[in-house]
């Protein structure tokens, strides 16, 4: 990217079986969240599409959109206490009949991402 401060894209080097420096076809990204550094495969071998890439990754930041990963990381389990943890904060009436549909969807459903 031309603006400083903001990411860099890279293709990093490693050593194949005979010793020999290589660099990765595939280009990787990083950047910074509040003060930690990450970085990822962007999964492209061309250099624009890297940088554009960058660039969407950038703005979910900016717009506090979770990464790809966290979604990930989010079980069944997580959402069902999330949802359970919303209901009795708001007080909402409905809270007996969602404890009813959570354990009906928990046989089918726990422990899945």
């Amino acid at each position: 990217m031309s603006r400083k401060g903001l990411g860099y894209v890279f293709r990093p080097r490693y050593k194949d079986r005979h010793g020999e420096q290589k660099e990765s076809r595939v280009w990787w990204c990083g950047y910074s969240i509040r003060g930690v550094k990450h970085r990822e495969s962007t999964g492209f071998t061309e250099h624009r599409a890297a940088v554009r890439f960058l660039t969407d990754r950038l703005h979910d930041i900016k717009k506090n959109l979770p990464s790809p990963k966290d979604i990930e990381a989010v079980t069944f389990d997580d959402l069902k206490e999330a949802i359970r943890g919303h209901y009795k904060r708001n007080r909402l009436r409905s809270a007996s009949r969602i404890d009813i549909a959570l354990v009906a969807l928990t046989k089918s459903f726990s422990g899945w991402r």
